[in-house]
């Protein structure tokens, strides 16, 4: 039955005896003996190389102990037939680097060794050889020394011998050599006498030849002195002659003026006096040159006249691109009209008010890509004609806006008004704000877009550090007020215009030039420009000034031709001013009088007859034609 089954099993330990459950448990240990007897020898080996391999694993895991060589060739038969773990074959490939590197480590150290090794038994070999050779030397050496000592005794032998002879032979000598000691010491005094003499006539030659050096010398500074003379002379007789040509200009000029009913003579005489200042270095912007040029122009074709643009609205600003291809107007209305350069007709018109009230204010920059429109609310609206964008109503003043000044890149400008305050925008947000002690009247921002010059109703004249909000006052011209302000266009000045008529011309730091006092009443609007060598100021009686800001002792242009009070002013890169008036019209005016004198020139039709240049210009001057293409 199952008992007595159960009980044979427990004889043969198979099963262990009923436990207190009354339950029975097989021995594996002698399941496992039974079942080993059972299977193969290479089976068998096989269970030892693994458990081998289990157990030097378990020991690299605790002492970091590789398995050596003899391990991995005891294991090696029966590597490829176990399954193991990717952790045992990493254990196996790690020990086979380890062995490897062992066994190149060994056989590098035999080499090194072996290779030294051969390297001291070759240096000793080498040593011996030349120990050797040494030797051989040393013994040639000795038997060249032997042969020597010969050759010495018998040379020494044959000396004595000589010597002998010599001995004798001195004897003689002595005789001879002091007779002639004695014909020596006569030779002697008698060269010392003729050394003595020499001295003295090569004394007297040196001295000679001083003498003439230094008469070479007096001859050679006479020479040059006259040749400096004979040059001053010919540069004073030039100098004398350029002035006696730049007088003769003055004076045609001046009868190019005169009441000649005979318009193309008159033209030619001015021409004349153009070409005659230009080619012996005068002034060609002389206010006398200048008029005469403008003048014939305007007698030579009826019709020239300055206005060149009739506005539509009332001008409130005016810029010139800096090409001059293009005229900006800022009307009252709120639009900006572009002009031609060329033709001064109307090309684009752009509507930067829209819902907006009638403004109060506009400015323009100097090139007219910018604008600033002001309102009776204190709000601004800026405008980029070159990208046609207009900012949002812009309100951070508390009083009406008065001033306007740019940056070359629009990306931002300033404003100042009644409040007494300069704001800073940039990117149409709101930057900073700067307070001052009166009323802003007049900005302009430098080339470099980090100054700001503020002219203030109180007299004042601040420069402005953009960055840093700190202001440098460079003028007090009161009680008079500052009008207008102006950097030049590429900055080295910056010029004010007052109430009472002063012009004051600063450097980019703020110091003091030249102060102009010419003019007698307010200087509105002022443009300088040094690359013209022009600075323009316009007065409210209605004069156009024009000096050079390089030499402000000149005598400026004047123009009277403006006849009502001018609203704005612009200075184009060529030359040219740009005058708005109250009547809606812009004026245009050419100071640079070369090219004045070339449309001169293309209205003349002859040159002047031999009797007319004796006549004006002299019969000391040579005759030449004024237009070579003409008879």
């Amino acid at each position: 039955n199952v008992e007595s089954d159960l009980h044979k099993f427990v004889d043969l330990r198979i099963l262990k005896d009923m436990d207190d459950n009354g339950k029975y448990e097989l021995r594996h240990d002698a399941l496992a003996a039974k079942i080993y007897e059972q299977i193969s020898l290479v089976e068998k080996q096989m269970l030892e190389v693994r458990q081998f391999l289990i157990n030097r694993y378990n020991d690299f895991e605790k002492r970091n102990t590789l398995l050596q060589e003899a391990d991995l060739q005891y294991m090696a038969p029966y590597e490829s037939k176990l399954f193991l773990s990717n952790e045992q074959k990493q254990f196996i490939e790690k020990s086979k680097r380890y062995i490897r590197k062992k066994r190149n480590r060994r056989r590098n150290i035999a080499f090194g060794a072996g290779l030294v090794l051969i390297l001291i038994l070759s240096g000793f070999s080498l040593f011996a050889i030349k120990q050797r050779n040494e030797a051989l030397a040393q013994t040639i050496i000795a038997e060249q020394k032997t042969q020597e000592a010969i050759n010495q005794k018998e040379l020494a032998e044959r000396s004595n011998e000589l010597a002998m002879n010599a001995s004798r032979q001195a004897l003689v000598a002595k005789s001879f050599a002091e007779m002639q000691s004695k014909i020596a010491g006569e030779q002697k005094k008698l060269a010392q006498e003729q050394e003595l003499l020499a001295k003295l006539e090569s004394e007297n030659a040196i001295t000679q030849q001083n003498i003439a050096l230094q008469q070479k010398d007096i001859a050679e500074q006479n020479s040059r002195e006259a040749v400096l003379q004979k040059q001053k002379a010919d540069s004073a007789k030039s100098e004398a002659n350029r002035l006696r040509l730049l007088t003769l200009s003055q004076a045609i000029a001046f009868q190019s003026m005169q009441s000649i009913e005979d318009k193309q003579l008159s033209a030619l005489l001015a021409c004349e006096s153009y070409i005659l200042a230009e080619a012996n270095g005068g002034n060609t912007q002389d206010p006398e040159l200048y008029a005469a040029l403008y003048q014939n122009l305007r007698k030579m074709n009826p019709g020239f006249q300055s206005i060149v643009i009739r506005s539509k609205g009332e001008i409130k600003s005016i810029g010139v691109s800096n090409s001059g291809k293009n005229i900006m107007a800022l009307n009252s209305d709120g639009l900006l009209a572009s002009y031609s350069g060329e033709d001064y007709s109307l090309q684009n018109t752009f509507h930067i008010s829209a819902n907006q009230p009638a403004l109060n204010t506009g400015y323009l920059s100097p090139n007219g890509k910018f604008s600033v429109s002001a309102y009776e609310d204190n709000s601004i609206v800026f405008f980029n004609a070159e990208k046609n964008t207009t900012s949002p109503r812009l309100a951070a003043h508390t009083g009406l806006v008065r001033a306007a000044a740019f940056s070359s890149d629009g990306n931002s400008f300033a404003t100042g008004g009644r409040d007494s305050i300069v704001i800073i925008w940039n990117a149409n947000t709101f930057q900073k704000k700067i307070h001052f002690d009166s009323r802003i009247k007049a900005l302009g921002m430098n080339a470099a877009n980090n100054t700001i010059a503020v002219g203030c109703e109180d007299g004042r004249m601040y420069l402005l550090n953009i960055s840093s909000g700190e202001k440098k006052m460079i003028a007090n011209n009161s009680p008079a007020r500052i009008q207008s302000v102006a950097f030049s266009s590429v900055g080295n000045y910056v010029a004010l215009g007052c109430s009472n008529g002063i012009v004051s011309v600063f450097n980019s730091n703020g110091g003091l030039v030249k102060t102009i006092t010419d003019n007698t009443s307010s200087i509105d609007f002022i443009a300088i420009d040094e690359n013209l060598k022009s600075l323009v100021s316009v007065s409210a009686n209605k004069v156009i000034r024009v000096y050079n800001p390089a030499d402000l002792s000149l005598k400026p242009i004047v123009i009277k031709d403006i006849m009502l009070t001018a609203v704005s002013l612009a200075l184009s890169p060529d030359g040219k001013i740009f005058v708005g008036c109250a009547d809606n019209a812009i004026r245009k005016f050419d100071v640079i009088t070369g090219h004045l004198e070339n449309l001169l020139l293309n209205a003349i039709t002859r040159n002047l007859t031999t009797e007319e240049w004796n006549t004006y210009v002299g019969s000391d001057e040579p005759y030449k034609k004024i237009k070579p293409d003409l008879p």
